[in-house]
């Protein structure tokens, strides 16, 4: 009773901060639980059990209650071994019971009468890992080492995985034709059961990775990712903030074993085919005229080189743990824009080509050409009407401004990248009832014309930079085996810069062939700071769990923008 008493107490005082704040918080643990029987199959009560995480040496302890039943809740992903001792029974061991993130893991013991011996009885069990989480209620899926280390994945972004899951879609198309917001904003890339991609909760180790439009901020590389959860559907309340899906992602940490890895992929366009679709220009600046010039087939130039290692070490054995992961991407590529194959777009069409044509023979005869203006030969009709529908660079400054643009908005344009991620991660366990973790990833990203398509000119494309700075502190406390406590605290500085490639012309739309210029809401400038408090609560009361917490996330945002020109021209076929 008194038990409940200060539960209530508790919940009341997190009912009153919750006033001022804005949701709960996101745990980055899973926990397990089973049943301790007798041969008999009678529960076995007050059995001490001990999980031991292998690769750090950390160890939680409980007994069984009245029904024999235990739990260990608030464990990080990873791999324990479960040891169960009781008083006249041998003691059993499971060794290999997986963790993962956002689950209960089942490790139920059936143990055995210890011989009468002077020596200690050890019996070693194969964990068989459950088919099924009969405590978890929502549509989620976890997924680890095996599909992050195995399957081929483009990019290295290892987010693409969850199109594997079930209903999930690619969200680009819903984005770009149903959002409202500019195209330049990123976002998720993933659509769950038809929700738009800003509609997603993307975390890292709980804390939160969204930008102030809903976009994911560059975080970790694939290579510091231990595992990462999707929550489609019927997710609990603690991992709210989303109107689509709750993706959880956990970091790696060092252990009491050092490891690393080093690894460089190289690309060289050498190696390559020419791309069937990759032509010039037709015409090209200070090459004259003609209404016959053809795009002659090229050869797109390429040279990638992605690389990066891990290192995860322990600082002291069983105490500290130091993990670190960079990756980088290097990419100077070519990329054809075909807006001009043929310059016969700048004369007369192939329905008006005839008519020309038949003008042109009548010689002499005398024909109405232009509306108030006296008849004239058809010969001469037929040049007059010639010159008004060939786009002529030097018959007026508005046709060579027009021809000038197809020239140098299209052929092979340059498409550089380059990209560095960094994270490090520092584990302490202060004692067997307090553990702190310090995590900082720095992320950076400069890209040229992402904009660029079949029949959009150079000058309408932008140049990208963002990066990102994010420090994170958490401090999980246990009380006793019942009953613990995880708080965290984390700060990100994000910054957005998208430049248009030409920073002062008009937009031009030249219906069926192209559009130049610059877009609408470019450039764009903007400065994002965030500075989250979350605090989570877990209380096991016989068969019950209790979980509440509070969670504060302050944004400050600061953007620069400008206003645009536009126009549109229509002419030829």
């Amino acid at each position: 009773m008194k038990s409940i008493n200060w539960l209530m107490c508790v919940f009341l005082c997190v009912l009153s901060i919750a006033g001022v704040a804005c949701g709960q918080g996101v745990g980055t643990s899973g926990a397990i639980s089973g049943t301790v029987v007798d041969p008999t199959g009678a529960v076995v009560e007050k059995a001490t059990v001990r999980a031991v995480e292998t690769a750090k040496g950390i160890q939680h302890s409980t007994v069984t209650d009245h029904s024999g039943q235990y739990r260990f809740s608030g464990l990080p992903p990873a791999v324990y071994s479960v040891t169960v001792e009781a008083p006249g029974f041998a003691t059993e061991v499971q060794n290999t019971v997986v963790v993962t993130l956002g689950e209960t893991a089942s490790a139920d013991f059936h143990l055995t009468v210890a011989a009468v011996s002077s020596q200690v009885e050890v019996v070693e069990v194969q964990a068989q890992p459950s088919a099924v989480d009969t405590q978890l209620s929502s549509q989620s899926n976890t997924l680890g080492q095996m599909y992050i280390n195995e399957l081929p994945i483009d990019r290295r972004d290892y987010l693409t995985f969850t199109l594997l899951m079930p209903g999930v879609s690619e969200s680009s198309v819903i984005a770009d034709s149903r959002s409202l917001r500019e195209k330049q904003v990123p976002q998720s890339g993933l659509s769950f059961y038809g929700n738009n991609g800003r509609g997603n909760d993307i975390t890292v180790d709980g804390g939160t990775f969204n930008g102030y439009s809903g976009f994911v901020i560059a975080n970790v590389s694939q290579d510091a990712v231990q595992e990462f959860q999707i929550n489609r559907s019927n997710y609990a309340a603690s991992l709210g903030s989303a109107s689509g899906a709750s993706i959880n992602i956990v970091t790696k940490s060092g252990g009491n074993k050092m490891h690393g890895a080093l690894y460089g992929f190289f690309r060289n366009d050498a190696l390559d085919a020419r791309d069937p679709f990759a032509f010039n220009q037709a015409l090209s600046p200070g090459q004259p005229f003609a209404l016959n010039a053809q795009a002659q087939p090229v050869k797109n130039a390429l040279s990638r080189q992605q690389f990066g290692g891990t290192i995860g070490l322990p600082i002291r054995r069983d105490k500290t743990f130091f993990f670190a992961a960079y990756e980088g991407l290097l990419q100077d590529q070519q990329a054809s824009v075909p807006l001009m194959l043929n310059s016969n777009i700048f004369g007369p069409s192939d329905a008006q080509a005839p008519i020309l044509g038949g003008l042109a023979a009548e010689g002499a005869t005398p024909v109405p050409c232009r509306t108030g203006q006296p008849a004239v030969a058809a010969s001469v009709c037929a040049g007059i009407l010639q010159n008004i529908l060939t786009a002529n660079p030097s018959s007026s400054p508005l046709k060579q401004f027009i021809v000038n643009q197809f020239e140098t908005n299209g052929g092979l344009l340059p498409f550089p990248r380059q990209s560095h991620q960094f994270s490090s991660r520092l584990d302490h366990i202060f004692n067997d009832t307090n553990q702190g973790t310090l995590r900082y990833v720095f992320a950076h990203l400069s890209q040229s014309d992402p904009a660029i398509e079949s029949l959009t000119g150079f000058s309408q494309a932008y140049s990208e930079l963002t990066w990102t700075n994010s420090l994170q502190g958490s401090w999980v406390h246990t009380f006793n085996a019942n009953m613990l406590n995880e708080f965290r605290a984390q700060w990100n500085i994000n910054q957005y810069n998208f430049m248009p490639n030409d920073p002062g012309g008009p937009t031009i739309a030249v219906t069926g062939f192209g559009s130049f210029g610059r877009n609408l809401t470019l450039p764009n400038i903007s400065t994002e700071r965030d500075y989250e408090f979350a605090d989570n609560f877990t209380h096991l009361y016989g068969k019950h769990m209790f979980q509440m917490g509070v969670k504060e996330l302050l944004r400050g945002n600061r953007t620069a923008s400008s206003t645009f020109l536009g126009g549109d021209f229509i002419f030829g076929n």
